[in-house]
């Protein structure tokens, strides 16, 4: 199959996927395209895509364009990871039999809860209540539900595949864990409340004669304002910040982590290297969690549900503090254990089996729709200017 990937291409799970996947495929036999929007990627990410694919970077946004993409060639299947990919792939031409794929990586990705919602959104959801439940696929049930109930559809047929992740490249690190260090890798995004959180438990944890140290890798949106709280706490000597970490050096960071939290991919591959792996949830209030990643036999890796328990994530690493050396080597290896259900080569092949199963999209953006998306994002961008709350910003996850 020709195969098109759409997205941008900095660090970050679904990025990291989308490297992994252009990998697998083309060992199986299949040619790849990544389509890098907006211009943004990764250096390290960039150069070892372009080792199984065809990469081509977008510099320009969408809505400034009043004609088509300039057609790359003909594709059997398009992949879409967000909002922005899938309006970029609506304008490349000549793909009326290609299978534009629906993926779903975060609750809301599609399925803004704001009231104020931007042309885009209410666009592309009429598309999404109408396109055929085999073109999607979801990282997990519950960011289906949440598509389900925020757009109004019900996609009997969709596809549940477990973020594949190449787990195997892990199980013979070595690791020497310094007791009470704890980790966390991802962008700095405002879904992920649990990483300010922790900087109060962190002073909680010392209050209480833990002597922990809390190590932040990733940047993002949030940085200044959990570098502002870490100052304002006089926490620096506890908790640092590294910025971002490249991927090929997320097994040295991890190495001698006691344990980590956090949510999603990073969360996976920590607990692949053995490192127990407390599920972060996102958008919660609360600092609170279901607990340790191993303990759990589902595949949540971090999005909500509330019928499970939580529990206050300072207990639960203190808790961990007072483990031995056996019940932590136990909590390492079922850690691994449950990472290797993740495993690449098991679930990028039901991915191809879902791109076989799925139908053409033959949506098109007309003349209209670019000019009303225009208009919709000059708008909007003047109210930022403004200090105005648009559908654009974090709020739109959040009902405001």
């Amino acid at each position: 199959m020709k195969i098109l990937m759409v997205n941008d291409l900095q660090i970050g799970g679904v990025e990291t996927l989308i490297v992994r996947f252009s990998e697998f495929l083309k060992a199986n036999g299949h040619e790849v395209t990544v389509y890098i929007i907006f211009g943004k990627y990764d250096k390290e990410l960039l150069e070892r895509a372009k080792l199984f694919a065809d990469v081509r970077i977008f510099n320009r946004k969408p809505y400034f364009i009043f004609g088509e993409i300039e057609e790359l060639k003909k594709f059997d299947v398009i992949m879409n990871f967000g909002i922005h990919g899938f309006f970029h792939s609506l304008q490349i031409k000549g793909q009326e039999k290609a299978k534009n794929i629906i993926g779903i990586y975060s609750s809301m990705e599609y399925a803004w809860v704001s009231k104020r919602k931007g042309y885009r959104q209410l666009f592309l959801e009429k598309i999404l209540q109408s396109i055929n439940s085999s073109n999607i696929i979801s990282m997990s049930k519950e960011f289906l539900i949440s598509h389900e109930k925020n757009i109004g559809v019900n996609w009997v047929g969709a596809k549940v595949i477990p973020i594949p992740l190449d787990v195997d490249k892990y199980k013979n690190l070595v690791r020497i864990e310094k007791r009470n260090k704890i980790i966390s890798i991802g962008r700095l995004e405002n879904f992920k409340t649990y990483i300010p959180q922790m900087i109060d438990i962190i002073s909680e944890l010392l209050r209480k004669g833990n002597d922990v140290e809390f190590h932040i890798y990733g940047d993002g949106e949030l940085r200044s304002d959990i570098e502002n709280k870490i100052k304002v706490k006089k926490l620096g000597n506890h908790i640092f910040m590294h910025g971002s970490v490249p991927y090929s050096k997320l097994s040295s960071v991890l190495s001698d982590a006691y344990i980590f939290i956090g949510m999603g991919t990073s969360l996976i591959e920590a607990a692949a290297c053995g490192v127990p792996s407390i599920i972060a949830m996102e958008r919660n209030e609360k600092p609170e969690s279901i607990g340790f990643f191993h303990l759990h036999n589902d595949m949540n890796i971090g999005e909500r549900n509330y019928d499970r328990p939580t529990k206050n994530i300072s207990e639960i690493i203190s808790d961990s503090l007072l483990w031995d050396d056996g019940t932590y080597e136990i909590a390492s290896r079922e850690s691994r254990e449950k990472a290797a259900r993740f495993s690449a080569s098991i679930n990028f092949a039901l991915y191809v089996q879902a791109f076989e199963e799925a139908s053409p999209v033959n949506f098109k953006l007309s003349f209209w729709n670019k000019i009303c998306d225009l208009l919709d994002m000059i708008k909007w961008f003047m109210m930022r200017l403004l200090k105005r709350k648009t559908p654009y910003d974090p709020s739109r996850y959040s009902g405001e």
